[in-house]
């Protein structure tokens, strides 16, 4: 089901189905009125809000229905669309999994585009029932501010990561398993794909700066600036979780040959101490009719004290070299 709202930076309201909510669109923009029209999971009538009220681009309205999106910023006449990532909300399997979220923005209007419920953005929608959101001052500042919420979801998401990161480095020494790096690489595949939502979004943010917008008053490039800089804490967020990540694989795999290179010590020692021991007992198992122990009462245990003093012998040599 579809959540609608026009926020008319002074008044809100809340739009009903059927060709009513295109109707109070309409007069709302022929006012002249600043609004914030919020579609969420729409169908085919509400998406026509889009073709028939608003009269955006079909390039662009097919971006919106179509797979996931690279972020981007495209230049229409009188507006801008742009294509962001935001964090799914229900997410089975993995930590994090990318979700479109397509904004155009004007001078006089924001239309936010998404097909699953964003927690997010419907925080900010109760923000902005609330007296704690400061008064619209353009659409450029409404933008920069969904914009930020989008991006400060990051951070909880990073902060799962890190927590998963210090619970494998803690067992990489204790009890290092395939199951605990399948989990680690199934990490690092996130940290690419977040950081593959990230850099394109900081070259969206580039390109809003770069040049004047006319949604974009002075005042606003500042909090844009500070959208900005919360992208390039994110991405030295996600590089040091990356190279603690490799680090925690290096040390896996240095633990596990560690623990390889013990298991080989040991059976080569065994494997030492067995060979002379095996050409003593071959020795006497050859059948010859003439040997001259064969007969002899003390033969056996002979050669069992024999390979006795050998192995204590070998044993006292390795211990003395260090091998043991």
């Amino acid at each position: 089901m579809a959540v609608r709202v026009i926020y008319a930076f002074g008044e809100r309201i809340e739009c009903g189905t059927g060709l009513d909510e295109r109707t109070r669109i309409s007069d709302a923009l022929s006012r002249g009125s600043k609004i914030w029209v919020d579609l969420e999971a729409p169908d085919q009538n509400e998406v026509a809000i889009l073709s028939e009220v608003f009269h955006f681009h079909p390039l662009a309205i097919e971006d919106c229905l179509h797979r996931l999106q690279r972020p981007k910023v495209d230049e229409y006449p009188g507006y801008l669309f742009v294509v962001l990532h935001t964090v799914k909300d229900r997410v089975e399997r993995r930590i994090y999994e990318p979700e479109e979220f397509d904004i155009f923005i004007s001078e006089n209007y924001v239309v936010t585009f998404h097909k699953g419920k964003v927690a997010a953005l419907h925080s900010l929608l109760a923000e902005c029932e609330s007296d704690r959101f400061p008064p619209f001052r353009s659409t450029g500042f409404l933008f920069q501010r969904i914009m930020r919420t989008l991006v400060d979801e990051y951070f909880p998401v990073l902060d799962r990561i890190e927590s998963r990161l210090e619970f494998i480095e803690q067992l990489v020494f204790q009890r290092p398993s395939q199951k605990l790096m399948a989990e680690a690489f199934a990490l690092r595949r996130d940290l690419i794909r977040i950081r593959k939502s990230l850099s394109p979004a900081r070259e969206v943010l580039n390109a809003l700066l770069r040049r004047d917008q006319p949604f974009m008053t002075q005042d606003d490039r500042a909090y844009f600036l500070d959208v900005y800089d919360h992208v390039l804490r994110l991405f030295d967020y996600v590089d040091n979780l990356h190279d603690l990540l490799s680090n925690a694989l290096e040390a896996y795999l240095s633990s596990m040959s560690n623990k390889l290179n013990e298991i080989m010590k040991v059976l080569t020692m065994i494997s030492t101490v067995m060979m002379p021991l095996t050409l003593v007992a071959g020795i006497y198992g050859m059948n010859f009719a003439y040997m001259p122990e064969l007969g002899w009462k003390y033969g056996y245990p002979m050669s069992l004290g024999i390979m006795v003093v050998i192995t204590l012998i070998m044993v006292w040599y390795f211990r003395r070299k260090g091998w043991l």
